[in-house]
């Protein structure tokens, strides 16, 4: 298989851009969640630590799909980097606008869904001793000023640690395809973006264990590696396929990058749906804010796309 067939809205964005520190550590949730994300990991060979907790009793953590934004966020100041300007710290940006650049219907409960993103990712606190620009505390995304009208531009305040690594070109391509890969297949996804996407390397292999830190997910190891072997029979990342090597504690998984086609544009279908953010839990707690995406169990691999 050569991954999930994609045909964007008109006016989304055919090359995204993501922040690297996002796809290589967990700062986002798999799913819905609210206990803390605690990691300790190694960055240039240096040990770090990181933490990412709610600071609102009405919020989930950001999720991996909340992350889109700040993909969105990334491509926009690559732009301002690459025309030689300065990054503006304020990023201003219509709801339908960000929507279609990011291939999503626009207005309905997209609009909803969108506004809860944001909420989520303010309403993080993320501490971490992985670069001098991260400080000892910030959000996501700082703060959100959101329109006075259906049609007004949201205004998002952009951390200092997203500026930074922009400036420092610390970032990797994203595939259009990929925004609608959920929960550990986007995370595995985003592995292979960081990791097996080089001139120089191809390939990166993990254990199981491994694999199961670097996701901070909160299934039971076996349950992890069921996971993975499924993402792994599934074939449907864009660019990358994921193998099993070995058996029982010793398995390794692979990810190797495909092959580039020899016709790009091929596998666009022109009837496909775009992506949305999925619909919230209509069973979850009335007073918390809703999480998108809705977190399917691991053995489910359809994205509970919302419809209007």
């Amino acid at each position: 298989m050569s991954g999930p067939v994609f045909s964007p809205q008109p006016g989304a964005f055919r090359r995204l851009l993501a922040p690297l520190f996002l796809l290589r550590h967990p700062f986002l949730a798999l799913g819905p969640r609210r206990e803390p994300i605690l990691y300790r990991g190694v960055e240039a060979r240096q040990p770090f630590t990181l933490t990412v907790a709610v600071t609102s009793a009405t919020s989930d953590l950001p999720t991996l799909v909340d992350g889109d934004i700040l993909i969105y966020a990334t491509t926009w100041l690559v732009r301002h980097l690459n025309a030689g300007e300065p990054l503006p710290e304020v990023l201003e940006v219509a709801p339908t606008t960000l929507l279609g650049a990011l291939g999503r219907r626009l207005g309905g409960t997209q609009l909803v869904q969108l506004d809860a993103a944001l909420s989520r990712l303010t309403d993080c606190s993320v501490a971490t001793n992985l670069s001098p620009a991260a400080g000892p505390i910030f959000s996501l995304i700082e703060r959100v000023e959101r329109p006075s009208g259906p049609r007004g531009p949201y205004r998002l305040y952009l951390p200092a640690f997203l500026l930074a690594e922009v400036r420092a070109q610390r970032f990797r391509d994203f595939a259009p395809a990929a925004l609608r890969l959920h929960g550990l297949e986007r995370r595995v996804f985003g592995w292979g973006c960081a990791y097996a996407s080089g001139k120089a390397y191809d390939s990166w292999t993990l254990t199981r264990d491994d694999a199961h830190r670097r996701a901070a997910s909160e299934d039971k190891p076996r349950r992890f590696k069921a996971a993975l072997g499924r993402i792994a029979a599934a074939d449907r990342m864009p660019g990358f396929r994921l193998t099993a090597d070995g058996v029982g504690r010793d398995t390794r998984f692979v990810l190797t990058r495909r092959p580039a086609p020899a016709f790009p544009d091929a596998a666009c279908d022109e009837n496909a749906a775009a992506p949305e953010y999925p619909a919230q839990d209509r069973a979850a707690d009335p007073t918390r804010t809703p999480s998108a995406p809705f977190h399917e169990p691991d053995d489910v691999f359809e994205v509970a796309w919302d419809e209007d």
